[in-house]
């Protein structure tokens, strides 16, 4: 085999593990789902209820959060024991807090920019009503807010980036398909394209941190300002321009997307030199 058939193999071989880590993550999903709706229909059953096991007991709050908080630490676990994922990638050996601040405001001007961009692109969301219900719980803004990024940034940046990057792609490649790949395992056209669009920041800082530790910090703080805007605003369903008007909503986009771009360029070289 020449050099270069070697290289596209191994170039396919990441793929391929990419693929199966997305595989994966769907699966625990559902295990745990089946799982916990078999347990609830078995209890029902016992008490009398006589409720049989059906598919649409997935919308119950409970079944969930329970998915959302068991899945991600379960793939977490099942990456470590067979050994994609290594605990030197936790490692991190710190930010100067100015550069930390900064990140964080990159973080959150992108996020709110991409938000406001993927209401326009018009794009369907089917997750509003199920993450109104996680979030009536504090187990389900738990699940949403930590635990979730926990896994899927193990996963996503940890293990899929990683790997692709191991197997010979480039880092710039590595992170459009890590990207790519975290928007895909959402499964809704709404989450597709921001969290394809957030995983390409995140990876960004995966490449030149390598670890995982402010990759998850951000993920959380992403979360969270979900959390609270949904808290604090009247209708969580209503798009920007509804709220505000469709001049002050692109406004806002164009705003926060210029302070992402400003952040970025000012931090790209730093990070670079630092790691």
């Amino acid at each position: 085999m020449s050099m270069k058939d070697e290289s596209v193999h191994l170039k396919l071989e990441g793929i391929a593990l990419a693929l199966g880590v997305m595989l994966l993550y769907w699966i625990v999903q559902w295990f745990v789902a089946l799982s916990a709706l078999g347990a609830y229909t078995l209890y029902l059953s016992a008490t009398g209820a006589g409720q049989s096991f059906s598919l649409s007991m997935m919308s119950l709050p409970w079944v969930q959060i329970s998915v959302a908080l068991v899945s991600s630490l379960v793939v977490v676990l099942i990456l470590w024991a067979i050994r994609l994922f290594r605990f030197s990638q936790v490692k991190f050996r710190g930010l100067p807090v100015q550069h930390a601040v900064l990140l964080g405001i990159l973080l959150i001007a992108f996020s709110i920019g991409i938000t406001v961009l993927t209401e326009f692109t018009g794009l369907p969301d089917y997750s509003t009503a199920s993450v109104s219900r996680m979030l009536s719980s504090p187990w389900g803004v738990l699940a949403i807010a930590l635990i979730g990024p926990i896994g899927e940034e193990v996963a996503f940046r940890g293990v899929i980036l990683q790997k692709l990057m191991d197997k010979g792609w480039s880092a710039v490649g590595a992170i459009l398909i890590s990207g790519i790949i975290f928007g895909l395992v959402h499964a809704n056209p709404n989450q597709i394209f921001f969290a394809c669009i957030l995983g390409y920041l995140l990876g960004w800082v995966y490449v030149r941190t390598q670890s995982v530790v402010p990759c998850i910090g951000l993920h959380i703080l992403n979360n969270l300002l979900s959390v609270i805007l949904y808290y604090t605003m009247d209708d969580e369903s209503a798009s920007t321009a509804e709220q505000f008007g469709l001049p002050a909503a692109i406004g806002i986009m164009v705003v926060t997307l210029i302070i992402s771009a400003v952040v970025f360029y000012y931090l790209r070289p730093r990070l670079k030199k630092m790691f």
